[in-house]
């Protein structure tokens, strides 16, 4: 049986993840001071901007994750001749690499 190969549309799909980050990161860097843009959304309404926060967060997490999964079973595995994971395994490098790269 033949294995799905890293190809354009993994790439893509990629390509698009890492905007989306670029986009959450830019919301939540301070441009002046202590503000940072995403701060305009919270004082016009708190609750929403609460549930975006979650939201973002969730999304890149679990993207990080269906990535990892992806790119360690197409590409890693084969080349380090290791067993494929789960996405609960490749959830928890995602969140293992946070740990150990937040400030």
């Amino acid at each position: 049986m033949r294995k799905n190969p890293i190809n354009g549309v993994f790439n893509l799909a990629l390509f698009f993840y890492l905007l989306f980050s670029f986009a959450v990161q830019s919301n939540f860097e301070p441009e002046t001071g202590a503000r940072v843009p995403w701060d305009s959304v919270v004082d016009k309404n708190p609750l929403v901007g609460s549930v975006g926060v979650v939201l973002f967060f969730a999304v890149l997490l679990a993207g990080g994750a269906i990535i990892m999964e992806q790119f360690w079973n197409r590409f890693l595995t084969d080349v380090f001749k290791v067993r494929p994971i789960v996405f609960q395994e490749a959830l928890s490098i995602i969140l293992l690499l946070f740990l150990f790269t937040a400030n």
